[in-house]
């Protein structure tokens, strides 16, 4: 759950030149762009996602806070990259 000061409002999967394909191959370059809208200033806003094979199992979960990444505050609109490689995988995408 979250306090609502700010939301995801789309989210890009990316390839190298900045455009989404119709499909990523193995091995391609994957940039994950979370677009935001805080309603508010928001300090120290932490970002994640979590990425999980399509049988299910958890792969990865990237966040902000844990990674070390320092965001003093986000205000209006906005937006966060995580950079990975593709594959079979579902992404939710939150922010805390």
């Amino acid at each position: 759950m979250g306090t609502y000061q700010a939301e995801l409002v789309h989210v890009e999967l990316l390839n190298r030149e900045e455009i989404t394909p119709q499909h990523f191959a193995p091995g391609d370059m994957l940039r994950i762009r979370m677009h935001y809208w805080a309603h508010e200033r928001v300090p120290t806003p932490a970002f994640g996602l979590a990425i999980y094979r399509s049988d299910g199992t958890h792969v990865n979960g990237p966040n902000s806070v844990m990674d070390g990444y320092s965001i003093p505050f986000i205000e209006g609109k906005g937006h966060v990259d995580y950079g990975g490689r593709p594959s079979s995988r579902s992404m939710p995408a939150a922010m805390n």
